[in-house]
């Protein structure tokens, strides 16, 4: 086997074939990972120094503190903080489908 037939081989195969069938399994990834650290709460809390640089789902703890029994802000900025999750399901619906009920069929 040459060299030039085993690039084109590998090549071939990697973005021709092996890229096409995993991308509803990379977007399933990607939509967990991102909101899986989208609303990582101990890390920020522990590493970051300031309230300034603390994530928003650590603001709505501090929040809470700040302004006990008012849950119209709180329910408000907890919604806030769910609309960027919203948008990157909603912009990778299909493939989260895809690769969801991929390992279900009989």
């Amino acid at each position: 086997m040459s060299y030039s037939f085993l690039r084109l081989f590998i090549g071939y195969g990697l973005i021709e074939i092996i890229v096409p069938i995993s991308k509803p399994a990379m977007a399933v990834l990607g939509i967990f990972t991102f909101m899986g650290q989208w609303n990582s709460f101990l890390w920020p809390l522990i590493v970051t120094n300031t309230i300034q640089m603390r994530t928003l789902q650590a603001g709505l703890s501090l929040l809470q503190e700040q302004v006990p029994m008012q849950y119209s802000y709180l329910m408000a900025s907890a919604t806030y903080s769910a609309i960027p999750m919203i948008i990157v399901f909603l912009a990778f619906q299909k493939y989260f489908l895809k690769g969801i009920t991929v390992g279900a069929i009989k």
